[in-house]
């Protein structure tokens, strides 16, 4: 199933092809600072262009789509005093800049409080672009020894044919 899009510009009204695609891991796992996310699972509602390379990672993109990209982290933390951050990292494994539409995911410790290995709030990692870099990865930018992915780990992908 493709769904439709309706883009009301200057140049009056347009519809647009959208698939959505979903990409999970179906186990959870050790989180290691500075790895990437490694995804083994992907579906769809249609017919779409990116790809997945479930050995690295890393999603390649359509340069002539559109794409808005959530990232749902679920971790369980290794310490009651640790802090974690993701972000979206091009295929040279340099941060996507907020100028470039990637817009990471930082968790702060703040409070002493807490239970060792509860799980936290679902975070989110952003990259919306018109202009896709060719091919991106989900880093682990920092992450205590000890915590890990939690079996909800996932990634919703609208590809907007424009």
């Amino acid at each position: 199933m493709t769904y439709k899009l309706f883009n009301t510009s200057s140049l009056g009204p347009k519809v647009q092809d959208v698939v959505i695609v979903e990409i999970t891991r179906s186990s959870s796992s050790s989180i290691i600072s500075g790895n990437v996310c490694i995804f083994d699972t992907l579906r769809s509602t249609g017919d779409h262009t990116l790809s997945l390379n479930t050995g690295t990672g890393e999603i390649t993109l359509d340069p002539f789509k559109h794409y808005y990209i959530q990232a749902s982290i679920d971790i369980t933390r290794g310490s009651t005093i640790s802090s974690f951050n993701f972000a979206w990292v091009d295929g040279a494994g340099s941060v996507i800049s907020n100028a470039d539409g990637g817009f990471d995911q930082n968790w702060d410790f703040h409070s002493s409080t807490g239970t060792l290995n509860v799980p936290n709030a679902t975070m989110t990692a952003m990259y919306v672009t018109r202009t896709p870099t060719a091919q991106i990865s989900l880093k682990a930018i920092s992450a205590a020894a000890g915590s890990s992915f939690d079996g909800n780990l996932s990634v919703i992908i609208y590809e907007v044919t424009p």
